[in-house]
């Protein structure tokens, strides 16, 4: 097939040729020009992607962090109002009061007990809208001996135990303040924990502030949520504190409280979630498989909240970002077929007036000169390359015919010579007649010449036959012998003067 194609291809016209193989080649130069900038296009709307991504994802860090900063600071207010609440003389009391059926040292201020007293943490709470907790230590724990902090189950929250892990217990017990985000039965707090001494500085207790900060975090979320990248990116937050939260959707359009640790990239399968959590900033690219079962790759790119151990995360599908160039692409494409199908029409045309007409008539001129025809004459009306090929064929065909001139001079001489050659040859004709009968008449001598030998030969055996019977006989014979010895002579004459003939005959 190949090879049809192929010789069809070296049949066809010219006028053909050259513009397919124009098309095919402008084709292909523009088709890598075309895509090799779509593709370095994509790659810098990509790139663009994910330093928006990355900025963004900043921005929210940033925005956070400055809110944080404000709830950190009215925290701090708050705690040091409710340390003024509590100002006076802590003492740690050995006597046991039941804390919520659990045993507890009795904190005192100012002498009061202050364990199941909850006059004062209600009122900070009535005033200032933020939760409060004292804690009475007890061996190496601290236990809430009075709260406003209430449960979900609609409980105070007291009689429980500082978890150690919480990092406020080691601060607090090293006597420092610890303040930080915590989610205490579902909700979410700003917290500050402060260290209660006594009278000679020892630790004997806490006092404990939380700013709920729920409204705020569903505002910020509905902001976040509304935040879009490209036409269907979006951003999600993941909890990367160790323990059993680590990987947790924080925000997330529909896996909000979910895991995310076991969700792997569709094409080779890494956990991409865990790897996010675990770099906490940086950009990173995943596939996942749509419901249609179709594969699409998305970019995105991280950045850390550190006191709240967020990592916020801005995540689109690359094809989003590429789509306009592709169509661009496509459009450009299609543009450039058509004018590349246009420059081969005009190459067509121009190679049809310019060279083929002349070709044309170069044709014919040679075919005239093939017939014989050597009175034609081209009329050169360029001074190019075709000019100069048709004024050649002019003088081939002068060529030709002061060849033929000189060919038909020769031809007359050869005619005269000819003639000559024939009267020549009628002449040799006549002398070859006259050899001829000269010839006949020597063979008839010869004929005579073979008689006389024969009777010679007879003579010779009579004469040997005569020589056996008498002397006499044999001189007869000597001088018959003699007689012949005469005539072999004769016809040995004869015989050069037939060679003679011959070599005139020959000659």
């Amino acid at each position: 097939m190949s090879n049809r194609a192929s010789q069809s291809f070296q049949s066809a016209d010219l006028a053909f040729r050259l513009p397919l193989l124009i098309f095919l080649a402008v084709g292909v130069v523009f088709a890598a020009l075309i895509f090799a900038i779509s593709f370095m296009l994509m790659r810098s709307a990509e790139d663009s992607a994910r330093k928006a991504m990355d900025d963004e994802s900043k921005l929210i860090v940033g925005m956070i962090d400055a809110s944080e900063q404000y709830l950190t600071l009215r925290a701090t207010s708050l705690a040091k109002a409710f340390q003024d609440t509590l100002a006076g003389q802590f003492e740690l009391s050995p006597d046991i009061t039941e804390v919520n059926g659990k045993p507890a040292p009795t904190l005192k201020l100012n002498g009061k007990p202050l364990n199941m007293n909850f006059s004062v943490v209600d009122q900070f709470t009535r005033n200032t809208g933020a939760v409060a907790t004292v804690f009475a230590k007890t061996g190496d724990d601290f236990i809430r001996v009075t709260t406003s902090l209430i449960t979900d189950k609609g409980a105070r929250a007291i009689g429980t135990l500082l978890d150690r892990n919480h990092p406020g217990y080691q601060a607090t017990v090293e006597g420092r303040t610890y303040s930080g985000p915590a989610v205490l039965f579902g909700k979410p707090y700003l917290t500050q924990y402060d260290p209660i001494r006594d009278a000679s500085g020892k630790v004997i207790g806490l006092s404990f502030i939380g700013l709920d900060y729920t409204d705020y975090m569903s505002k910020l979320k509905e902001s976040i949520r509304r935040m879009r990248i490209g036409e269907t990116g979006y951003f999600i937050i993941l909890d990367s504190r160790p323990g059993r939260n680590f990987g947790n959707y924080v925000l997330h359009p529909s896996l909000e409280g979910q895991n995310g640790l076991e969700t792997k990239d569709a094409l080779d399968g890494k956990a991409f979630i865990k790897e996010i959590v675990e770099r906490k900033s940086g950009s990173i690219d995943y596939a996942l498989k749509e419901a249609n079962g179709e594969i699409r790759v998305k970019i995105a790119s991280f950045n850390h909240l550190p006191r709240w151990e967020w990592v916020v995360v801005g995540s689109a599908y690359a094809d989003e970002f590429s789509r306009d160039i592709r169509m661009l692409r496509n459009i450009f494409a299609g543009v450039g077929v058509v004018l590349v199908l246009l420059i081969s029409g005009a190459v067509y045309v121009l190679l049809r007036r310019l060279l083929i007409q002349r070709l044309v008539r170069l044709e014919s001129a040679a075919q005239a000169l093939g017939s014989g025809d050597l009175t034609m004459k081209l009329q050169v009306d360029r001074h190019d390359e075709i000019g100069r090929l048709m004024t050649a064929m002019n003088q081939v065909a002068d060529s030709l015919a002061g060849v033929v001139r000189h060919v038909r001079q020769g031809s007359e001489s050869v005619s005269t010579a000819s003639a000559e050659i024939a009267q020549g040859n009628q002449d040799l004709s006549a002398r070859t007649e006259s050899q001829a009968s000269a010839l006949e008449q020597t063979a008839a001598s010869m004929e005579q010449l073979g008689s006389t030998v024969r009777q010679n030969a007879d003579n010779a055996r009579q004469a040997n036959q005569l020589a056996q019977s008498a002397s006499t006989v044999a001189v007869q014979g000597g001088q018959v012998v003699a007689q012949v010895v005469d005539t072999m002579k004769g016809i040995n004459d004869s015989s050069r003067k037939i060679a003679d003939i011959i070599g005139v005959i020959d000659g």
